[in-house]
């Protein structure tokens, strides 16, 4: 009880503190983003199904999803089942209930969006190597273009696992944390387009590991959104995550954060895919100015 109290009031103090102009290891400030690329934060044109699915990696775990499904096609995009699949992976200690956004969100622009929940609860060594095989498990499942989105925790074992993954053609990172050295080789070397969207760093993003982690590739595609927080990278929004991870907002209303989130989000991923190459307007130039030693 004590632990959950003085998380809330470290998420209060953060909440409070003044906006970081430059982030410290991204070595850039916020990028202005045209309100003309507006279209990536709505809803597109396509309905879709829902559908709960699940498979059993060799570890023994149990990875279950929700798998959005576009109905129909459009004149300018092909049928969804030759594009690329958008795999969205959740936070530590959080579920996919708190990235159904995504998913519903990316659909409605037309392409197949798996939400996806961590299998395995136990200690970090253990959930990481057990979500890290299931996550390949899946893929080799779905034997499919595999453009792998993941929020904080989930973000590192999404990146980890594109770095192996030869059906893996993207990856993104929101507010992606970071644990000691893991991922350090894999950033270096990895071939795939590799992006990542920031708040400054903070407890909840382990004091911006996976920023300095992405620091580490010159080619990444990085924005730092200086009023976020680690909040504001879910979809459903969640107010409890707010009391341990601040609030931020000084500059920025939660409307605004959310929208640009998912206007870049969206641009990153209609453009990976190949359904839209106008999405590279917004991640044009965005390069970290820096590589730093921690």
């Amino acid at each position: 009880m004590k632990k959950y109290f003085a998380a809330i009031m470290i998420g209060f103090l953060s909440g409070c503190q003044q906006v970081v102009n430059n982030h410290p290891y991204l070595g850039i400030s916020e990028r202005s983003i045209s309100s003309q690329h507006d279209s990536y934060s709505k809803r597109g044109p396509f309905d879709f199904t829902v559908s709960e699915k699940s498979i059993v990696s060799s570890t023994g775990c149990k990875l279950s999803y929700q798998e959005y499904t576009p109905i129909g096609t459009t004149q300018s995009q092909p049928q969804h089942d030759i594009l690329p699949i958008v795999m969205v992976l959740h936070g530590l200690h959080r579920s996919a209930k708190n990235m159904t956004g995504y998913g519903e969100h990316l659909a409605s622009k037309g392409l197949n969006t798996l939400v996806v929940n961590e299998c395995s609860k136990g200690i970090w060594s253990k959930r990481f190597e057990h979500n890290h095989v299931s996550f390949l498990a899946l893929s080799k499942h779905l034997d499919r273009p595999i453009i792998y989105v993941g929020f904080s925790g989930g973000g590192l074992a999404a990146f980890i696992s594109a770095s192996s993954d030869s059906n893996a053609v993207a990856f993104l990172g929101l507010d992606m944390g970071g644990w000691k050295d893991i991922g350090l080789e894999e950033m270096k070397s990895i071939k795939i387009p590799v992006a990542g969207i920031f708040g400054p760093p903070k407890l909840c993003n382990i004091k911006g590991r996976g920023a300095f982690l992405m620091s580490q590739k010159e080619n990444a595609y990085v924005h730092y959104l200086p009023d976020s927080r680690h909040c504001h990278f879910e979809n459903p929004y969640s107010h409890w995550c707010r009391f341990a991870c601040g609030k931020g907002e000084i500059n920025k209303d939660r409307h605004t954060l959310k929208k640009e989130i998912m206007k870049l989000t969206t641009a990153f991923v209609l453009w990976q895919s190949g359904v839209d190459p106008k999405g590279q307007a917004l991640w044009a130039n965005a390069h970290p100015l820096k590589s730093v030693d921690r």
